[in-house]
């Protein structure tokens, strides 16, 4: 395990983003103190050189970075990163798609748009090397107390296909798909053919089991609320863009997985090989699992992740935290023992049973199955030697690539 640490270089924060062979991308960050906010608060974006030590900054315009995204060739097909500025204007907002080459360290504009500023949020995807979807929405207003919010308070407004080489446009015409997108959006290689994957899903599962809890146990008639489900699912690339083109009114997404108001699906990362999700039933909380689904053959693979709760105070007593983008993947269970001691087990491979003070935090990673990261509150770090028995503590935040703990 090697070290790094990113406090020395700038006053402001920096923040590791992904790793590239020898190169770290990273970004400079500002701290906000008054919320909401519309830009993502990344002042610069730099270059670190593992072997050599030294930090770059990358070039780039003046205008504010809404909005960042790095593909992994692994996964997406290619290395880069991507992130969109924006010019303000009086009714239309300016916007600008920029790509960071990893291979020359340099930034290039690809393509240029303006939408109405009344719509202020944006997310997006790089399709291919023709086409950008950007999603984007009003201010968003958080309110869920009564739970009777219907379709058309959820997911984004629109939807727009971008062809970024002839500036062809295309309005999406699902509005389901639109509502039902959240968080997960993303392109991936499922079968030796480019697909997209995405998640339906509306409320937090918290959010979520209080509905069905409230139906369960005071019976609720059903009204239109009962519109809340979790699905993952996927399509083509090419039937993708054909459909959004053609100005078709539902997509043909295929289900992975879909869960109605009794249970939840929680799409939980994905790799070169995998697609990770969590499912469980509300009230059989011994059932959950993870699945793993092969993305070469849409083959099933599923761990038991029972959590369990005190019968006093009906606190967890036993949890997990899942690392499975690491290069060392693992799914680590916690269970609470008396004086302030934590037994931690990995559970996909079994190879490591480890107590400690839950003082030092919650695992966040496992480097080169000797080393466990724990963090408490993104303020310390604590690295922890299994095999010797030894903690190291840094008053930082961390990130983990590879054999490398980024400290920032």
């Amino acid at each position: 395990m090697e070290i790094i640490d990113l406090k020395r270089y700038s006053k402001n924060k920096l923040l590791p983003i992904s790793k590239y062979g020898d190169l770290l991308l990273i970004s400079e960050n500002k701290e906000f103190k008054e919320y909401p906010f519309t830009e993502s608060g990344i002042l610069n974006y730099y270059f670190y050189n593992i072997k050599s030590e030294k930090i770059s900054k990358i070039d780039r315009d003046k205008y504010p970075i809404l909005v960042d995204a790095f593909h992994e060739k692994k996964i997406e097909g290619e290395d880069a990163h991507y992130y969109i500025t924006m010019k303000k204007q009086l009714f239309e907002n300016q916007y600008f798609l920029n790509k960071i080459s990893i291979e020359d360290e340099k930034i290039d504009t690809i393509f240029e748009f303006k939408m109405d500023n009344k719509y202020p949020n944006l997310e997006f995807e790089v399709l291919d090397n023709d086409h950008i979807l950007v999603f984007y929405k009003p201010e968003e207003v958080y309110d869920f107390e009564n739970f009777d919010y219907g379709k058309d308070h959820y997911g984004y407004d629109r939807g727009i296909l971008y062809n970024i080489n002839n500036g062809e446009e295309y309005e999406i015409k699902d509005k389901e798909f639109l509502r039902g997108f959240r968080l997960v959006f993303f392109k991936t290689t499922i079968m030796n053919e480019m697909c997209v994957v995405y998640e339906e899903n509306y409320l937090e599962s918290f959010e979520k089991e209080q509905i069905y809890m409230d139906d369960h146990m005071n019976k609720i008639p059903k009204k239109e609320k009962f519109f809340y489900k979790d699905c993952l699912k996927y399509s083509t690339l090419e039937t993708f863009l054909s459909e959004v083109k053609m100005g078709k009114e539902k997509i043909s997404f295929i289900d992975i997985e879909s869960r109605g108001i009794k249970g939840f699906e929680i799409f939980s990362g994905t790799d070169e090989n995998n697609i990770y999700y969590l499912v469980g039933d509300f009230g059989e909380e011994e059932l959950n699992v993870l699945v793993m689904i092969n993305k070469q053959d849409l083959s099933k693979k599923t761990i038991k992740l029972p959590e369990e709760y005190d019968e006093e105070d009906g606190i967890k007593n036993v949890r997990y935290i899942c690392c499975l983008e690491d290069k060392y993947k693992s799914i680590f269970q916690l269970k609470n023992l008396t004086n302030n001691k934590i037994e931690m087990k990995e559970v996909i491979n079994g190879n490591i049973n480890y107590t400690y003070s839950n003082d030092l935090g919650t695992i966040q990673s496992y480097i080169e199955e000797k080393f466990l990261i724990a963090c408490v509150n993104n303020k310390k770090t604590s690295v922890i030697d299994v095999e010797n028995n030894s903690i190291k503590c840094f008053n930082r935040e961390s990130k983990v690539f590879d054999e490398y703990l980024i400290l920032y």
